[in-house]
């Protein structure tokens, strides 16, 4: 069994190791505990039995988890009070029983932390702002979600709606008669003074064009080549001076047209903003006291006001049948509106444990769009530290030594509060497109030599890493810890659904579990043994025809447990010797 009474190699000085409780340890009641189903029966001062004469199972109070439960629970009070980014390494024994108190513990302390705040990637509206991360509160998170969900679901109606609206068409039709009559009536004032004058003011297939008349009726060429001088040079300077009045004119339409196209487009957006305004509208109340997402949803609907026409070609595709939610959804002209959450809005806190400890599963990807393409929120998965965000990301130390490139990272991340994003068609390159905020705290578990390990495979770093022991493979044995042996037996034996265990049987149980080191003794804490021998020791007593566990019973099962290859770790006397 593995003993944890000694401090961390000095090879680390980067790892701080809280010092444990010293001095000897309190008298033990058992410590001549029972020896064997002979002494069973011997006296409370001889056995150490006598905590548990005259009693069964059924008359301790079942005490759930395993041995030192509270002492861990103690000791690892310390990650509940901590700090975002904080490194912590907690010491147990590799033992299923012990790795699910410590689940539970870690979980308990993840609840005790603040309320984390969401992350959300949104589009940036800005060229230069592909993707922004909001910050905000979980509650607040689903509503910006789903709130920016319904008002495009509504925008592709109500858009759509405000564009074939007579009040529109009638406003529409207003300008183009403003630039028809301001066109024609200038054209109209020309020919009239023109004509006057004895010049023509003529429409033809490439436009206007001006010539001599008279007497209503253009002159021909060759009748014009045999005026006299004087008479044509008059009418070439009437010509070329109306030609220059009908230049400037038609210039003028240019900007009249210019001019129209400014006043339609004014027109559309604010026709489109009406619709816009009223469908953020209780978003817009909700976030009015936070600066940043006031900010956002701004950008949003000035966006949202100029793209209008994305909606107004998807209703016109529709032949005028309404879209379907979903179908909406789905659309990925509108995917840069979409809300991307980033982190679980559980409460309390996340306690994540990747199952890869490479830059894709701890930081997250991005899914790049092709040259040209637009980049939606909808293309960043989350990785571990977004999952975890506030919460606990919890790792095996000997997978985070054994991954390449894992602890760098690690601490990289952790040290600046923000990860890069990988890239997904190449997950080992990392993207500058987003950083994401970190505010996980590590969580390293490891029995007592993968904490030595990890102390001399030079795991130092820019942030300090705290020990914390949670659970000791052996404890000094008090009458204490013999009334909480007892009660982790009795909620053995109910949740196995076993027979009764005897006074005696528990002590036996006891003595099996006990060693002796330097005089005093340690109950090893292997909670998983002490199941694995009890139901072994039920079936002893079952064909034995008793309906109550008796310490013959358990010395039986130890021994078949032995004799089946029980490939137990090293006893904690020995682990325990300096």
């Amino acid at each position: 069994m593995f003993n944890f009474l000694q401090r961390a190699p000095k090879a680390s000085p980067a790892i701080v190791v809280e010092p444990e409780p010293a001095g000897p340890p309190p008298e033990s009641a058992a410590a001549s505990a029972a020896n064997g189903h002979a002494h069973a029966a011997a006296s409370s001062d001889e056995t150490g039995s006598g905590t548990f004469e005259n009693k069964t199972s059924a008359d301790f109070t079942p005490l759930a988890g395993v041995f030192g439960q509270e002492a861990a629970r103690k000791a690892v009070a310390l990650i509940g009070k901590s700090k975002p980014r904080e490194m912590f390494f907690v010491m147990a024994p590799r033992t299923q029983g012990h790795a699910n108190a410590l689940a539970g513990l870690l979980s308990e302390q993840a609840a005790a932390l603040p309320k984390a705040v969401a992350l959300a990637a949104v589009s940036g509206f800005d060229a230069d702002k592909v993707l922004e991360i909001l910050r905000l509160p979980s509650a607040d998170a689903k509503a910006l979600a789903d709130g920016v969900a319904e008002a495009v679901e509504m925008l592709s109606v109500t858009i759509p709606a405000a564009f074939e609206s007579d009040s529109y068409k009638v406003a529409r039709m207003s300008l183009d008669e403003e630039l028809r009559s301001g066109h024609d009536s200038a054209i109209d004032a020309l020919k009239r003074r023109a004509l006057a004058q004895n010049i023509g003011l003529l429409r033809t297939p490439l436009g206007y064009a001006v010539a001599p008349m008279h007497e209503g009726r253009v002159v021909a060429p060759d009748v014009f080549k045999v005026l006299p001088e004087g008479l044509k040079a008059g009418v070439e300077a009437k010509l070329t001076a109306f030609e220059a009045e009908l230049s400037n004119v038609l210039d003028n339409r240019a900007t009249l047209q210019q001019d129209h196209r400014g006043r339609m487009r004014d027109l559309d957006r604010e026709v489109a903003h009406l619709a816009v305004r009223a469908s953020l509208a209780s978003l817009n109340k909700r976030f009015a006291s936070s600066p940043s997402i006031a900010a956002w949803l701004d950008a949003l609907s000035a966006d949202l006001t100029r793209n209008a026409a994305l909606f107004v070609s998807a209703a016109r595709k529709c032949d005028g049948h309404a879209r379907a939610p979903v179908e909406i959804a789905q659309d990925q002209a509108l995917a840069r509106y979409r809300v991307r959450l980033l982190t679980p809005l559980s409460d309390p806190a996340a306690v994540v444990e990747p199952g890869i400890l490479d830059r894709a599963s701890l930081c997250g990807v991005v899914h790049l769009p092709p040259p040209g393409g637009a980049l939606a929120p909808y293309a960043v998965a989350p990785g571990a530290f977004s999952l975890a965000n506030g919460g606990l990301l919890v790792v095996d130390a000997r997978e985070l030594m054994a991954e390449f490139g894992a602890w760098p990272l690690v601490k990289q991340v952790l040290a600046t509060g923000s990860a890069r994003l990988a890239d997904a068609a190449a997950p080992a390159n990392r993207v500058a497109v987003v950083a994401i905020p970190v505010d996980a705290r590590l969580v390293v578990t490891g029995d007592r030599d993968d904490y030595r390990a990890f102390c001399s495979a030079g795991q130092d770093g820019t942030r300090t890493v705290r020990l914390i022991t949670a659970f000791q493979a052996a404890i000094p044995l008090t009458r204490d810890i013999e009334n909480e042996f007892a009660g982790r037996v009795s909620a053995i034996v109910a949740s196995e659904n076993l027979q009764p265990a005897s006074g005696a049987a528990i002590a036996a149980l006891m003595h099996d579990r006990t060693e002796t080191a330097s005089g005093a003794p340690l109950l090893s804490t292997d909670h998983d043994v002490v199941r694995d021998i009890l139901i072994l020791a039920n079936g002893h007593a079952f064909e034995s025809g008793r309906d109550v566990i008796q310490a013959e019973d358990i010395l039986a099962a130890s021994k078949l447990r032995a004799d089946e290859g029980d490939l137990r770790e090293p006893r904690a006397a020995a682990d325990a010797a300096p």
